[in-house]
């Protein structure tokens, strides 16, 4: 359930002074103008920060939450905050959250740290359904029934609408919030949720279904918001190139990334910065829908690679205005593979009920009457290399043989996860589907595609 208030994933930076006792540590250095240009381009209250790549984090950079601040960034070590497990509830992480001088959480799982929860996590601000929301409202319900306590029903709209203020609050020049306005609103948001302190586990907690599904789409609905991997994070343009290199390199180099976005001054993306042979590369930016349809996204990675490029990566904004990417890796998951394998399975028992529908039964693959199967047996392979109808709604031999390869690759590597799709394929084989789709379906034989 933590996940439905915390990062997606762990997105962190490298912890340059730590590393390099030289490089100043004051505010002014490049280090922490570097570290402010992450936060401010991807609207984080917080990153963790790793001295060596994949290691745990040891400290914590945040940035300014009001005038009392001694900085726009302020980095603290891991100690100073609570980290919590996943079997931990809601209730006890937004506690903490609230109640900590930072305003920060991390979830661990297996030894390894996977999330970071902040205000604007909780908040999300960007989302019309917010989960924290809908978890609160249920959590006064339990509480009031299972203690018979008198609680006003719109107290967790309250809490959450408090909360709410106080991440959007922080948005703003964070320079003219006073200390003493952020905490008295932290204080009051603490008092309100003081009836539900000590009933941190109630139904809602122990609610199989209370987690929410981030993809929310069945195969035959799937869309790019579904398959992509969220949290493309970026850098923002800088007076300073050496700020904005300098926060490129310890993002990259923390994450094990080679695709970082790139930020205008005024938050827009305006391209993405892209390490080919040791080198970055600015490449155009476009933006995809969240609710694009999966073959939209197949198609456009096709046309990435077949055009030369070596990691072709497709661009989601998100439903809360954040960013996501889907590369080979995503194209190839679960769900996406399944969605092809379902599209060939359909146009299989299309093109095997055309044969029926013309009396055939069983296919005599070499015309001798020796080794004739039965159709309800046959292979995909058999039954397209059966009717030289199927060849010419295609263009060829060659594209049935296409669809084969590809249906096999999938069927026994790619769902195994032993490889990945073949990228340039897929826009062929996708129009054959849909050739074959339209000639076999019933009623449409004669009028789309007319014998010679």
């Amino acid at each position: 359930m933590l996940l439905n208030i915390s990062s997606p994933n762990l997105v962190v930076a490298m912890d340059r002074p730590r590393r390099d006792p030289k490089i100043p540590s004051g505010n002014n250095s490049i280090h922490q103008r570097a570290l402010l240009n992450i936060l401010s381009a991807n609207d984080f209250d917080a990153i963790p920060l790793v001295e060596t790549p994949g290691a745990r984090p040891t400290r914590i950079a945040r940035r300014r939450y009001h005038d009392g601040d001694p900085s726009d960034v302020f980095v603290f070590d891991v100690s100073e905050v609570s980290v919590f497990d996943t079997t931990a509830t809601i209730l006890e992480v937004l506690i903490s959250v609230i109640g900590n001088e930072h305003h920060v959480a991390l979830v661990e799982k297996g030894g390894m740290i996977k999330h970071i929860v902040t205000l604007e996590t909780m908040a999300q601000t960007g989302s019309k359904h917010p989960y924290l929301r809908q978890y609160l409202d249920r959590k006064v319900s339990d509480v009031a029934i299972e203690t018979g306590a008198d609680l006003d029903a719109g107290l967790g709209r309250r809490i959450f609408g408090l909360l709410r203020e106080l991440a959007a609050l922080i948005d703003d020049d964070r320079r003219k919030i006073s200390d003493l306005d952020f905490t008295q609103r932290v204080i009051d948001i603490l008092k309100l949720l003081q009836p539900l302190k000590k009933h941190p586990v109630t139904e809602v907690d122990s609610s199989e279904d209370s987690s929410v599904d981030r993809s929310d789409h069945s195969w035959s609905q799937l869309t790019a918001g579904a398959i992509m991997r969220p949290n493309m994070t970026g850098v923002m343009e800088s007076d300073d190139q050496g700020v904005m290199e300098a926060a490129r390199d310890i993002l990259s180099e923390a994450n094990d990334f080679s695709n970082i976005l790139l930020f205008d001054q005024g938050g827009e993306p305006v391209g993405i910065q892209r390490l080919g042979t040791g080198e970055w590369a600015i490449q155009d930016f476009n933006s995809n829908s969240h609710g694009q349809n999966i073959e939209d996204v197949m198609r456009q990675l096709s046309r990435l690679s077949r055009r030369g490029e070596s990691d072709p990566i497709v661009v989601v904004r998100g439903k809360d205005g954040s960013f996501g990417a889907i590369s080979l890796e995503e194209a190839s998951s679960n769900q996406p593979a399944f969605w092809l394998l379902t599209r060939l399975v359909r146009v299989e028992n299309l093109c095997r009920d055309w044969l029926v529908g013309r009396g055939i039964q069983r296919l005599d693959l070499h015309g001798n009457g020796n080794d004739a199967v039965d159709i309800q047996k046959a292979s995909f392979g058999q039954i397209l290399h059966y009717d030289n109808e199927f060849s010419r709604v295609v263009g060829g031999h060659k594209r049935i043989n296409q669809i084969i390869t590809f249906r096999n690759k999938l069927v026994h590597k790619v769902i195994d996860n032993r490889d990945y799709l073949d990228l340039d394929a897929i826009a062929n084989v996708l129009n054959s589907i849909r050739d074959l789709e339209e000639f076999s379906s019933p009623g449409d034989v004669g009028e789309a595609w007319p014998r010679e």
